[in-house]
C-alpha cells in the first residue's frame, strides 16, 4: 500500500470527474467534448465513444473469447485511453509494491526462524504474489473492471463488493497505523542524533514517544487529510521508492563497512527450530509486495491489454521488488542476527551520516505517504458512511455536506490511527495486522475467483480442467484465511504479552557493557 495509491488518487480524479460529466450533461464524454444523449436511433452511443462495462455474473452458457474481448471490447472508463505500455505498467505496479515494508525484512528472516528459510520465503511469497497477480490480471480482463471492488461485484454479487470495500479500508488502516508508527521510531533515532546520549536517556517530558507522534502527525500530517484533492501529493511515490533504494544501498554498504571481525561477533541462525515457524514471516513478506488494489486500474489503462503483456508486468514488477527486498533483508540480518529490530534502521547507530540519511528520508516518504493512502480508503468508506447516514434521513443531502462529511471523515481516520500507533509497541506487529488483512487481495477473493469462473465456464473447460482451476481456488482461499489468522494471532501474542523491543538507552548500556569504553556511545542514566 505505498506511493502507487497516487496513480489510483489520479484514476479517482477521473472517475468523479467523468461521472459528473456525464449525469450533468446526460450524454457520453469523449476526448473532453460532452456528446448529447437521445433516445433516438440517430444520436445512440455507439462502442467508439463510450464502452459499458460488462454487469452482472458470468454466464456459463456464454462463450468469452480471452484475447478478442480484451483487445476490443475492453471500456474506456474514467478518461482511460489505453495509453501505458508494459514497461510504464511495470514501473507504476512496482511502485505500489515498494514501500516501507522492507523496513521489517530483516526481522522477518528472525521471526521465520534463520537465514536460509528467510531467503527461502521471499522467494516463495514473491512465487506466490506472482500467481495472484497473473489471477487479477485475467479476471480483470474477463469483468473489464477498472477497480478490485467491481470484480467482486461481477463475479460474485454486491455482497463480495461490499467485502472487499471493507478489506481495502481495514488493509488501508492498518498501513497507516504502521507509518505512525514509523514515524515515532524514526523521531526517537533522530532526537537521539540530535542531542547527548545521556541527556537523552534521562527523558525530558518533551522527547515522550507518545506526545512526540502526536505533535509531528498533528502539525505535518492531519492538515493534509482535510484537503479534498491531493493531486499535490500524487508523486510520493518517487521519493518512497528512492527511500527504500537508498536504504538497500546503505545496509548493504554498512554490512562491508564493518569488517570481518564485527561479523564474528554476530549470532546467527540459519534454519528453525521447527518447521512451522517460517510460516510467521509470511504476514511481514506479503505486506511488502502488496500491490493488488492499483492492479485493476492499470490493466484497464494498458494500450495492449493481453495475456502476454500482464505476464512482462507481473515478471517485472516481482524481480524489481526481490531486487530492493532481498539485499536489504539478507545483509540487515547478516549485520544484525538475532538482535535485529522490527525497524532495521533502529538496530544501526544513528550517529552516522548514512544512516541518518536513510531516517529522515523515511520520514519524509511516510509523512506524505500516509494522505494518499487516506484518500483511497476514503474513497471505499464515504459511500458506506453516506448510505448509513440515508438510513436515518432519507433527506441527507450528500453533496450539500460534503465538507463536514470529509472533516469528520479525516478526524475519526487520523485519531484512530494515533490510538493504535501509540498502544503498538513496533512496526513488526503493525505489519503482521496489515499483512494479514493483504492476504484477502493476494489469496481469499482471488481464489474465490477461480472458483466462481471455473465452475461457471465447466462446459467449456472441459471435466480435467475445470477440477484443476476450482482446486487451487480452494487452495489460494483456504490458505489465505489461514493466513490471516496467523498474522493475527501473532500480532495479538506480542500486543498481550509483556515482552517488547528494548529501547534505544537499553541498547545503549548492553553496547556501553560489552565495549568496555565509551567512545562510540555513553552509558545509560542509572534507574530512578
Amino acid at each position: 500500500m505505498s506511493g502507487g495509491d497516487a496513480d489510483q488518487v489520479e484514476a479517482d480524479k477521473l472517475i468523479s470527474a467523468d461521472a459528473d460529466n456525464h449525469s450533468k450533461t446526460n450524454g457520453v464524454v469523449k476526448n473532453g467534448i460532452n456528446h448529447n444523449y437521445k433516445d433516438s436511433e440517430s444520436n445512440k452511443i455507439t462502442r467508439d465513444e463510450y464502452y459499458q462495462p460488462q454487469v452482472g455474473t458470468i454466464d456459463s452458457k456464454k462463450t468469452y473469447d480471452y484475447e478478442s474481448d480484451i483487445k476490443t471490447d475492453i471500456p474506456t472508463r474514467a478518461g482511460i485511453d489505453g495509453s501505458t505500455t508494459a514497461l510504464g505498467g511495470t514501473f507504476i505496479v512496482s511502485n505500489a509494491a515498494i514501500g516501507c515494508g522492507a523496513l521489517a525484512f530483516a526481522h522477518a528472516f528472525k521471526e521465520a526462524g534463520g537465514l536460509y528459510v528467510g531467503v527461502v520465503m521471499i522467494f516463495v511469497c514473491a512465487c506466490l504474489c506472482a500467481l495472484s497477480l497473473l489471477i487479477v490480471g485475467y479476471v480483470c480482463g474477463l469483468c473489464r473492471a477498472s477497480e478490485f471492488h467491481e470484480m467482486g461485484r461481477e463475479l460474485l454479487g454486491w455482497v463480495a463488493e461490499l467485502l472487499l470495500q471493507l478489506c481495502l479500508v481495514m488493509a488501508n488502516l492498518a498501513a497507516c497505523t504502521m507509518y505512525f508508527v514509523i514515524i515515532g521510531d524514526q523521531l526517537e533515532l533522530i532526537f537521539r542524533r540530535s542531542t547527548d546520549d545521556e541527556f537523552f536517556c534521562s527523558e525530558p517530558w518533551y522527547f515522550n514517544r507518545k506526545l512526540t507522534i502526536i505533535g509531528a502527525t498533528l502539525v505535518f500530517v492531519y492538515p493534509l487529510l482535510l484537503v479534498r484533492r491531493v493531486d499535490f501529493l500524487k508523486y510520493p511515490s518517487l521519493i518512497s521508492v528512492g527511500s527504500m533504494v537508498y536504504l538497500m544501498i546503505a545496509v548493504v554498504v554498512k554490512y562491508f563497512r564493518d569488517g570481518d571481525e564485527a561479523h564474528q561477533k554476530v549470532e546467527l541462525n540459519y534454519k528453525p527450530d521447527n518447521w512451522y515457524s517460517a510460516f510467521n514471516a509470511f504476514p511481514t513478506i506479503l505486506f511488502g509486495y502488496q500491490c493488488m488494489t492499483n492492479c485493476p486500474p492499470v490493466y484497464a489503462n494498458l494500450k495492449q491489454k493481453t495475456p502476454s503483456t500482464w505476464l512482462k508486468i507481473t515478471s517485472g514488477t516481482i524481480l524489481i521488488c526481490t531486487v530492493v527486498y532481498l539485499p536489504t533483508a539478507l545483509f540487515g540480518y547478516l549485520t544484525h542476527g538475532t538482535n535485529i529490530t522490527s525497524n532495521i534502521l533502529k538496530a544501526y547507530n544513528p550517529d552516522e551520516t548514512l544512516i541518518f540519511v536513510g531516517q529522515i528520508g523515511v520520514m519524509a516518504s511516510v509523512m506524505m505517504t500516509y494522505p494518499v493512502i487516506f484518500y483511497v480508503a476514503r474513497n471505499a468508506f464515504d459511500p458506506m458512511y453516506t448510505s448509513v447516514r440515508l438510513l436515518f434521513n432519507t433527506r441527507y443531502d450528500a453533496m450539500a455536506w460534503a465538507t463536514h462529511r470529509r472533516i469528520i471523515e479525516a478526524t475519526i481516520w487520523y485519531a484512530f490511527t494515533l490510538l493504535l500507533a501509540i498502544f503498538i509497541p513496533n512496526i513488526g506487529v503493525a505489519m503482521n495486522f496489515a499483512g494479514s488483512v493483504a492476504v484477502f487481495f493476494y489469496f481469499v477473493f482471488p481464489g474465490a475467483f477461480l472458483v466462481k469462473i471455473g465452475w461457471s465456464r465447466r462446459e467449456e473447460l472441459g471435466e480435467v480442467l475445470t477440477r484443476a482451476v476450482v482446486v487451487l481456488g480452494i487452495v489460494l482461499f483456504a490458505f489465505g484465511c489461514a493466513l490471516f489468522i496467523q498474522g493475527n494471532y501473532l500480532a495479538l501474542e506480542t500486543v498481550l504479552s509483556s515482552e517488547s523491543e528494548p529501547h534505544i538507552c537499553d541498547e545503549l548500556g548492553k553496547k556501553t557493557k560489552e565495549s568496555g569504553s565509551v567512545s562510540d556511545i555513553s552509558p545509560s542514566p542509572p534507574a530512578a
